[in-house]
């Protein structure tokens, strides 16, 4: 079964529940996305970061002896048209190694009803799936998916492997915490700029809200 609602509106509702419980959030646009991996970037106090990208699934019935003929919810993750590489993918895992807890956020429902029940609730986010993507596709397949249902999650390619399922607060917990030039690195890295400060790089990116927390409690 196909999901009733677009990745779009999921997206939005998860990013007004998130900004209504006093998380920062950066969305970066269309282009950056392209570049950075991820939908959008949630900021705890000071310089605690962590980032999401959000998918939309369909709840199917496994043909996998591995789920023995459960119903799941899979996604297929999306091949970049220039390289032809799992670029998106491959993003994520380059942040997590960095230490950004990086994650895959899908939803563990698929009708129209249940998104905006659940966003009257303000409850999301608990029930929606984060998954944490571990290695990167270095010999990409033709396809690749992400089959998963509220307790273990699976990616399948040539080889099959685990994805850590992680909870909300797990995000910031196990997000490293950046002092100033710590940040300014990893930002150096991740946008592929040099020789700028951090003001003059987060300006640039319209990432200007992560310096609210120099002077976070």
């Amino acid at each position: 079964m196909k999901c009733e609602f677009c990745e779009k509106a999921y997206e939005t509702f998860i990013n007004h529940e998130l900004i209504n419980n006093g998380i920062i959030v950066y969305i970066p646009s269309q282009q950056q996305e392209n570049n950075l991996g991820y939908d959008v970037c949630l900021c705890g106090k000071r310089f605690q970061i962590c980032c999401m990208q959000y998918k939309t699934a369909e709840f199917v019935k496994s043909r996998r002896a591995f789920w023995k003929g459960q119903q799941i919810f899979k996604f297929t993750t999306l091949k970049d048209s220039k390289t032809q590489t799992f670029k998106q993918h491959n993003l994520l895992v380059f942040l997590n190694n960095l230490g950004i807890c990086s994650v895959y956020c899908a939803p563990l429902f698929i009708k129209n009803s249940d998104l905006y029940n659940f966003l009257t609730s303000n409850t999301l986010v608990k029930n929606s799936a984060l998954l944490k993507p571990i290695h990167s596709l270095f010999n990409p397949p033709n396809t690749h998916s992400i089959e998963f249902n509220s307790y273990q999650a699976y990616q399948f390619c040539k080889n099959s492997e685990a994805l850590e399922i992680i909870n909300f607060n797990e995000l910031f917990t196990g997000s490293k915490w950046y002092s100033e030039e710590e940040l300014l690195n990893v930002l150096k890295q991740i946008l592929q700029e040099d020789g700028e400060s951090l003001t003059s790089i987060l300006a640039k990116n319209k990432m200007i809200l992560l310096l609210k927390f120099n002077n976070a409690n």
